[in-house]
């Protein structure tokens, strides 16, 4: 069977634009610092020189024909690349004004490129093979993907200008709200009063003593944020069964008590709040999960995927000491319930 080589995206004229256009003016450099990086170049030519270009900025030394090849001279790398002759040919064609942003975008872009093929077979080569773990085969090709995306959507600096402008208008929707609660609510007023909200981001653990409750207040908080404010919410249980779940939350949103259920007593006025609880219910953005012994990895994959097809704004976690470690290797369980709190605060801040 015969196999087809990809050509990688590469643009060899856009490379020599933005070196040259470098040479013709240091100044460019600054402009393009956070576009371009020397991994971005294609051409390992291209790549020496850049690197040797920036090196040479840091010192403080001027970047022209004679200086650049000095530099790669000393470096070893001037006759690998080509010579001086190639050194000084990266001018030919540039002229004295020249959109070095647009060329770095173009070579940025193409960078991108070859970087989602270079993620597209390792999840080939992953997925051929028999050896470890499905779930962290899954993750590992889902990081990739978005560590290309959150490296093309990166950052750099604001000016304070923009920053004020977005404050002022943040202070007036906060002034026109008739609410201080800038988080998620939970419906329990006076936590709400001292946290404002649940905050994006923020891993929260409740912590109590055995049958005090805590799965009853974390379903309730999650129960009413979705019920009442709309908040699209994610429950994983590693105790009960999702059944189990809806059933609790269909009673509580009820205010009937599951005695009653297990005894056989309900009355004619405790099934008329059950079906207008179910109702209420039937149309809240809450989604259950009740695979036992499921890891950070996993939950992960599945709340990036819940969070692509209809949003996500919370996610409950019942409860942490029965989640597993994922196959990593730990000395003992109380690393490995560090380890599974740090993967958990790492995916409320991915996932905000």
């Amino acid at each position: 069977m015969s196999q087809t080589l990809v050509e990688l995206p590469q643009s060899d004229d856009a490379e020599k634009s933005v070196l040259g256009a470098i040479l013709v003016d240091n100044r460019h450099l600054a402009e393009i610092g956070d576009v371009l990086g020397t991994d971005d170049f294609y051409r390992p030519a291209h790549q020496a020189v850049f690197q040797a270009m920036v090196e040479m900025d840091n010192r403080g030394r001027p970047i022209d024909v004679l200086t650049l090849a000095e530099e790669l001279k000393e470096r070893g790398q001037l006759e690998t690349i080509g010579g001086p002759m190639y050194v000084s040919q990266l001018m030919d064609g540039i002229p004295h004004l020249i959109n070095v942003k647009h060329y770095a975008g173009i070579v940025r872009d193409h960078s991108i490129r070859r970087q989602l093929v270079k993620a597209a077979s390792e999840v080939l080569n992953q997925a051929a093979t028999t050896d470890g773990n499905v779930e962290e085969v899954l993750d590992k090709a889902e990081q990739g993907i978005l560590a290309i995306g959150e490296k093309r959507a990166a950052a750099g600096f604001t000016s304070i200008n923009e920053l004020l402008a977005q404050s002022l208008d943040l202070i007036e929707e906060r002034q026109k709200s008739d609410s201080h609660i800038t988080g998620i609510p939970t419906g329990f007023d006076d936590f709400d009063d001292m946290t404002s909200g649940l905050q994006r981001g923020d891993l929260i653990v409740v912590a109590a003593r055995p049958s005090m409750g805590k799965t009853a207040l974390a379903l309730t908080a999650a129960q009413n944020a979705a019920v009442r404010f709309g908040a699209k919410v994610a429950v994983f249980s590693l105790e009960m069964s999702s059944v189990q779940l809806a059933l609790r939350m269909l009673f509580s949103e009820a205010r009937v008590d599951m005695q009653k259920m297990r005894r056989g007593n309900l009355s004619d006025h405790h099934w008329n709040k059950l079906i207008k609880a179910y109702k209420r219910l039937d149309s809240a953005p809450i989604y259950l999960d009740d695979t036992a012994g499921s890891t950070v990895m996993a939950m992960r994959s599945k709340a990036r995927r819940l969070k692509a097809e209809v949003g996500l704004d919370l996610i409950v976690v019942d409860y942490l000491q029965l989640m597993s470690g994922g196959g990593g290797k730990s000395e003992n369980r109380q690393q490995e319930i560090s380890a599974i709190s740090r993967g958990l605060k790492e995916m409320g801040r991915e996932l905000d």
